[in-house]
């Protein structure tokens, strides 16, 4: 199965560290990432 690849901003990796709204996704993003399932 091919990576799917993403770009995150700034904004994204706030939200790893202050409760905003999307928090939840970003940290989803996140963890997706560092399971090895897509490529930033």
């Amino acid at each position: 199965m091919e990576r799917r690849k993403v770009v995150t901003d700034a904004s994204a990796v706030v939200k790893w560290f202050v409760e905003e709204e999307y928090s939840r996704e970003a940290r989803l993003l996140r963890d997706t990432y560092v399971d090895g399932l897509i490529d930033c």
